[in-house]
This record gives C-alpha cells, structure tokens and sequence, in this order.
C-alpha cells in the first residue's frame, strides 16, 4: 500500500479525542468534569467549528471546515486547543482517535507531533467553569495572541515539563530561564519592578596565602536572582509559601547556570530530587503569571492551588528547602 504524505491529506472535518489515566486516583475536579463549549472561528478566510467535549478524563475535539482544507489548518487549530486546555488541565491526553473525514490518520501524522503532546506527566488541575461559549472563546483567542508573543518561551515551559528525555535537574533549569523575558515583560507592563541588588559578595585567592578571600562591592548589573525574587513575590503568594525563598533563589539560580552556562564550578544546587519536586512549583508559578495575564481573577483559582500546595509540601516536606 502507497504511503500517504500527512502534507497531501485534505478533508472538512478533524475529529480528536484523548483520554487521562488516572491510574486508580480519585481527582474530584477531573471525575466531575462535564463540560461542552462550540463556537467558530476564521483562519485564511475558512470558517472552522469548534466543538469541544470534556467528560471526566475524556476529551473531544471536532474541528469542521467551511470547505475543503489542508489537514494541516485544521491541525494547527486543535494543538492551539490542546495547549491551551493544558493551561488548566497541567496534563495532556493520549491520542485514541484521530480521524480526517472519518479516515484513521493517527499513524499517518502522530509521529510528526511535538513529543510534549503524547507527555503522560500530570501537573495541578485547574478547573475553570466558563459563563458561556462567548467566554471560552475569548479567553482562546487572548490565549493565541499571547501565545505568539510568548513563542518560544512557552516552547520551552512545554518542553522542560512534560519532556521524558532529560532528568529532573536539566528540566528544571531550562523552566527557570524561561523566567528571564518573562520579568522583562512584566517589568515593561509595570506588572513588577525589577530592582538591582545593592551590593554583592566576591570571592577570590589571596595571590600572596592562596586563601579564599571575599569583599562586598557594589553591584553595577541586575542579576538572575533580582528577576526570580521579583517574580516570586508578587506571584508565588500561596506556592512558595512554607519555602525559605532566599536559600531557594540562590541554589535555583546556581543549578541554572550550571546547567544553561555550564558553568561546572557551581556547586550549592539544587538536588535531583529536589529539582523534581520544584519543577512543580516553578511549572504553577509559571501557569499563574500566564492566567493572571489572560485576566482571570485569582480568587477563583487560589483556593485550589492552596489546597494543592498545603498537600503538596505535606507529602514532600522531606524536599522543602526550608
């Protein structure tokens, strides 16, 4: 049989649906979920419906075309979905069908997916209740729009947490960049004030006993750590909360630039555990600078991220760099 090119295949509809393992865990927010939105939109002058369907750890997406469209259009569409829904989900689902005008294509396209779409690894869920379909595809079309500014930031957010090739430490320095233009960003916004340390410690050998020598001079550069304070202070309220934040910043800065610098000669790091476990952290702190900036009142998501984090830092207080 000919092998059909994912870039040749042309139809209306784009029927998706995924499934959760919740491996015998009972998540009430997940289990109670029932949930339908449908609404329209235009890409390159077609009009595509959007029917989507969220039923316990179920979903489906139905994309239907105006006319006649590349597949990829239509796919383009339903990652924005995916991505999207993660935002609230901090999980994606396996793919179980995938069809194209009611053809099977997942193995004709599903290799050519980012790796990050098929990630079993399950962050905080967030539930959002929507007024109305209006309200969900607002809340879509803010998301795209930021999602095109952000670009390859949020790439790496995805990459750094649901990738399955790189241990918990690389992950969690790769995460922590990301929050470098994202402080830039709201600095620009007046959403934080970024502020330079006042005064930092050298360290170097005496050239005439070798010893280690230190000096506080005045710092002329705003440092990695400004930009994580600053962001954890405004919005780690809530996540960061039982953390010695100080000790925290400095060895999350110094696994940062051991791992991006490759700067071998840090050594005060994070460990791979406790890389493990703040990886989901600073994967909330993320996602809620995100919602905070899509509009969304935090009172309506707080209560859930403190019920998760009060269980969170119970069952992992061995990690806790307190």
């Amino acid at each position: 049989m000919a092998k059909i090119e994912s870039e040749i295949l042309v139809g209306k509809t784009l029927e998706w649906k995924g499934e959760f393992d919740l491996e015998n865990k009972f998540i009430p927010e997940i289990i109670c979920t029932d949930r339908r939105n449908e609404f329209s939109i235009v890409r390159d002058e077609i009009t595509i419906n959007v029917l989507l369907i969220a039923k316990a750890n179920i979903k489906e997406i139905l994309l239907t075309a105006s006319e006649n469209t590349e597949y990829e259009n239509l796919s383009n569409v339903l990652f924005e979905l995916l991505k999207y829904e993660n935002l609230f989900d901090g999980r994606f689902y396996e793919t179980i069908i995938l069809q194209l005008d009611g053809m099977d294509i997942a193995a004709i396209v599903s290799q050519k997916w980012l790796p990050y779409f098929g990630s079993k690894k399950s962050y905080t869920y967030i539930c959002l209740k929507y007024d109305d379909d209006t309200e969900y595809k607002s809340l879509f079309q803010q998301w795209n729009e930021m999602c095109d500014n952000l670009g390859i930031i949020h790439q790496m957010y995805l990459y750094s947490c649901y990738s399955s090739d790189i241990t918990p430490d690389v992950k969690l320095a790769l995460l922590l960049q990301t929050f470098e233009p994202i402080s830039d960003m709201l600095n620009d916004k007046g959403k934080i004030v970024l502020t330079k340390t006042p005064y930092i410690i050298k360290s170097a050998p005496c050239n005439h006993c070798g010893e280690m020598v230190s000096a506080t001079i005045k710092n002329k550069e705003l440092l990695f750590s400004d930009r994580i304070r600053a962001v954890i202070n405004k919005y780690g309220v809530g996540i960061f909360d039982n953390d010695n934040k100080e000790i925290l910043i400095e060895k999350s800065v110094n696994l940062r630039n051991k791992v991006v610098h490759l700067d071998c000669g840090q050594t005060d790091v994070l460990t791979g555990e406790e890389s493990g476990v703040y990886l989901y952290k600073f994967s909330l702190l993320y996602r809620n600078i995100v919602l905070n900036e899509l509009g969304l009142e935090s009172s309506g998501y707080n209560v859930i991220i403190e019920n998760w984090i009060r269980n969170f830092d119970r069952k992992f207080n061995h990690c806790m760099i307190q």
